[in-house]
């Protein structure tokens, strides 16, 4: 009970900080930059908008926020410039969706967006502007003439700014640089390990869950760096820039579907596997028809949206229902799974109606996919990374019932037996034989408890006192121990040997049993330059035991 108290406190915490840390990052990006900005080179407050309809109706926004422009429409934005360059040779920037954007001034035109693209039934997509203002423009109004092309609409001239003609290119990055580092970092690191993968593994289960996320990660990096332009930094090819922003957008939920199939069990995984394939269907379909047809992906990403929140919808069920309601507390995956369709909630809400109400427009700036595609990421990340740590643990706790001893810890049989093996391929090694003299009398005089206190005291003493990391201990018998040294090993083994009978001879001295200890051993030295296999050197350290033993005998008994 308490640790799924703790869970939901957890996923409280966890939900809690997520909203405060969007909330801080939105109003930082957004409302304080355009306060701390030289108000000379921030051009979002001059703006005034007409929206011409189709109808020949003219309606007059005074602000940067205006209601959808509908396809085939135009909105037309004017705003003064300051009477004197700012900047020297001074470059107009901002960003604009799916419009042919004509920029004109005292009736000449400076420059247009968009145009070529749409007389050839191209995608025109998102359009960044870097304007080299003539000098002729300074104090006088500049008109932006933006014709909605496509589907997918426009309600706000997106941070429209004069900056340096020389850095213009660098406006991408304005509050971006972290973010492009890091998609810029994850695009490369996807890309080697799918290729890593795909050539070199074995393609288990965990493998191919590995190249569906990496593709995941891909597609949605991909997808980032095409929302906020950051292609433009390395590609010039316009039409490319346009389509790749989308190609990774629709293509995201396939790794996603099928990350999940292999993650998931009975009805759950089956429907996965359908979500996988509508999916996939969907992409090849709207990819065809974007390139070959006049249906862009702009005019159906509305649907896209419905359909991935549907589909997020059905997982979280399936998943709840897989896992059950106390184990939805303990899997993070759910979790951000939850996190995500709540963020893609706000985001259609932010898409439908956000144009419509000032208000909402101004308290959503900001596009929610792209945090709630991030914590996707971070979901489907730390899910299966923690999967893999479960499994490494899990084979490592076989590994330890496997080749180590119950009762002392040191390795059983058969771990020595695979020490050895390693051994064999080294030159320079020892190997002690220890033997725990008297045993079975000790047991049927005292009792098996005292007999096991015994095992149990000799493996211990000999583990303290190896003082060596490359050494190895292992019970090689009932009351048989081996122990192995790397590197100037008679040095090792003697000191060894020395402060184990310190510890016998202590314990005797206080009686810490109520017989006298004694431990046989006998230990060998492989020559380099007459090198003998382990299992010779074991016989060999066997037989200055027994030796040992005999004399041991012949002095004294229990």
């Amino acid at each position: 009970m308490k640790e799924e108290q703790l869970s939901v406190k957890r996923i409280a915490i966890f939900v809690i900080v997520f909203l405060l840390l969007y909330i801080i990052i939105s109003i930082n990006l957004g409302w304080i930059n355009e306060f701390t900005m030289d108000e000379n080179t921030v051009m979002d407050n001059r703006i005034s908008v007409q929206h011409l309809k189709k109808n020949g109706e003219i309606i007059e926004y005074p602000s940067n926020y205006f209601p959808n422009i509908p396809m085939g429409e135009t909105g037309i934005a004017r705003f003064t410039l300051p009477e004197k360059a700012p900047y020297g040779r001074t470059a107009l920037c901002f960003t604009s969706y799916n419009c042919v954007i004509t920029i004109r001034c005292k009736g000449n035109v400076l420059a247009e967006y968009g145009r070529e693209a749409m007389e050839k039934n191209h995608q025109i997509g998102q359009t960044l502007v870097m304007l080299d203002l003539p000098d002729y423009s300074w104090g006088e109004e500049i008109e932006v003439e933006l014709f909605n092309y496509e589907n997918d609409s426009f309600d706000k001239f997106v941070n429209l700014k004069l900056m340096p003609s020389v850095y213009a290119l660098h406006y991408v990055l304005i509050d971006k640089i972290v973010k492009f580092v890091f998609c810029f970092s994850a695009i490369g690191a996807s890309m080697f390990l799918v290729i890593l993968l795909l050539c070199f593994g074995s393609f288990s289960k965990r493998q191919r869950q590995g190249v569906f996320l990496a593709l995941f990660v891909l597609s949605v990096c991909s997808w980032i760096m095409g929302y906020d332009n950051m292609f433009c930094l390395m590609i010039s090819n316009e039409e490319f820039v346009s389509n790749v922003e989308y190609v990774a957008l629709f293509f995201i939920p396939v790794p996603f579907c099928s990350f999940l199939i292999n993650d998931s069990v009975g009805i759950s995984k089956k429907v996965n596997k359908i979500l996988a394939i509508i999916y996939s269907v969907n992409f090849v379909v709207t990819t065809i028809l974007n390139f070959t047809t006049r249906i862009h992906y702009t005019l159906v990403v509305r649907y896209l949206r419905y359909m991935i929140a549907i589909g997020l919808v059905i997982v979280i069920i399936m998943r709840t229902v897989s896992i059950g309601m106390k184990g939805i507390l303990k899997d993070y995956m759910w979790v951000g799974l939850a996190s995500s369709g709540t963020v893609l909630v706000l985001d259609i809400i932010r898409f439908e109606v956000s144009g419509y109400v000032p208000f909402m427009a101004k308290l959503m700036p900001n596009s929610f996919s792209i945090l709630g595609v991030m914590i996707f990421v971070f979901s489907l990340s730390g899910g299966y990374l923690m999967s893999i740590l479960k499994e490494i643990e899990g084979k490592r706790r076989l590994e330890e019932i496997a080749f180590l001893d119950g009762m002392t810890g040191t390795y059983n049989r058969s771990g020595v037996k695979k020490k050895l093996e390693e051994l064999d391929s080294k030159k320079d090694y020892s190997i002690i034989f220890f033997d725990v003299n008297n045993l079975k009398i000790a047991n049927d005089k005292y009792g098996h408890e005292q007999g096991d206190r015994l095992i149990k005291f000799v493996a211990h003493k000999i583990m303290s006192e190896l003082n060596d990391e490359q050494a190895f201990v292992g019970r090689y018998g009932g009351d048989e121990f081996i122990v192995g040294f790397l590197n100037d090993g008679k040095k090792k083994a003697d000191a060894c040997i020395r402060r184990f009978n310190e510890c016998v001879e202590k314990v005797n001295r206080s009686k810490g049993f109520p017989f006298e200890v004694q431990v046989a051993y006998g230990f060998s030295v492989n020559d380099p330059k007459k090198p003998l296999n382990p299992a010779d050197l074991i016989k060999e350290a066997d037989k200055k035991m027994y030796e040992r033993k005999k004399e041991m005998k012949e002095r004294k008994n229990i």
